[in-house]
């Protein structure tokens, strides 16, 4: 007997499982140049059920590694545009903002809530970038202090080694 008539018998038997234990339930079998005949199929059949019941189940990947297949990276999010023109109210607004979600709701002089965060937008639309440092400072921010670097070779600095006069590779 050979694997086909294998697979067409176990079909008939009612056999849902699918092919590839089948298979893999007759090459064990004719190991060592075995001879199957058609009384042997019952116990094949029953050893690919038990192959069939044994196999584990895929582990399932966690939720935050799971992405849409419509998409190979996930998606970009837009570019947030500032509000104010001037960076020094841009940054009180963002400070205010963070100030607020520290203290509870409370966005220092200008009052709590949704009020206290539309009169400090307002304030900062009104006065100038000097008098909002001053304002930010008494409630603890601190300027972020980029130290210079000196001009490079590109900004017209000064070139350690002095120029050849003429060229070395002739």
């Amino acid at each position: 007997m050979n694997r086909i008539q294998f697979i067409i018998w176990a079909g008939k038997q009612g056999w849902k499982h699918g092919q590839p234990v089948l298979n893999k339930v007759w090459d064990d079998a004719i190991k060592g140049g075995k001879v199957i005949l058609e009384r042997h199929f019952p116990k094949l059949l029953h050893q690919a059920d038990k192959v069939a019941r044994l196999k584990v189940p895929k582990p399932t990947p966690d939720k935050v590694t799971k992405i849409p297949t419509s998409y190979k990276t996930p998606p970009v999010q837009p570019k947030r545009f500032p509000i104010y023109r001037d960076p020094t109210a841009q940054e009180g607004m963002i400070f205010f903002r963070d100030l607020g979600k520290k203290m509870k709701g409370h966005y220092g002089p200008f009052g709590q809530g949704t009020d206290g965060f539309r009169n400090a937008m307002i304030w900062l639309g009104q006065n100038s970038p000097r008098e909002i440092m001053k304002v930010m400072k008494q409630y603890g921010y601190k300027p972020k202090v980029v130290p210079k670097k000196p001009p490079g070779k590109a900004d017209g600095g000064r070139i350690d080694k002095p120029l050849p006069t003429r060229s070395r590779d002739i």
